[in-house]
């Protein structure tokens, strides 16, 4: 009685008494008739019976692959994890991370493949992208009005009253 190949074996023939694996870097095909290379982005060693996607932050570039190599510093593996790309500006990556992430507030990255972000400094805070510092009144399109504690307590006074006083409309006679 004829058996089916496991995965990651075939057999070369209908009549084949056993199976053989498949080496490092292949696996079996739908039919177990053969062995295939695993495609880019994944690996298969040894141990294994299938390709299996390369880990977060790990590429394999070519077909047939036995293993992953992880992308550098500043860089994040592309969509399909066949190949590693720079972190976009205001973003960073450094050894301990496994992909690229926003630099915090108040921090930016300028150029493509940071490893850190820099904070900015003085009265200056950073643009929505988190590319550049600028000054804080214009940041993000959003005006921050500068006034002392006096001016403001007065200007939400007058909100507070006119909310809970509005102003009643009057009718022409």
């Amino acid at each position: 009685e004829c058996v089916r190949c496991e995965e990651g074996q075939y057999s070369e023939g209908n009549q084949a008494e056993s199976c053989t694996s498949c080496s490092a870097g292949e696996q079996s095909n739908e039919e177990r008739s053969d062995c295939v290379a695993c495609e880019a982005g994944t690996y298969k060693d040894n141990g294994m019976r299938v390709c299996t996607a390369c880990e977060d932050g790990k590429v394999s570039e070519e077909a047939g692959s036995t293993s992953c190599t992880a992308c550098g510093d500043g860089e994040q593996p592309d969509e399909n994890k066949t190949s590693c790309v720079a972190c976009k500006a205001g973003t960073y990556k450094d050894s301990d991370m496994t992909e690229c992430v926003a630099c915090e507030d108040n921090m930016i990255s300028e150029t493509v493949g940071s490893t850190v972000c820099k904070k900015c400094g003085g009265d200056k805070g950073a643009n929505e992208d988190k590319t550049s510092c600028g000054q804080l009144s214009v940041i993000s399109n959003h005006l921050i009005i500068s006034l002392d504690s006096y001016n403001l307590r007065c200007m939400m006074s007058s909100v507070i009253n006119d909310y809970y006083n509005p102003p009643v409309a009057q009718t022409p006679v």
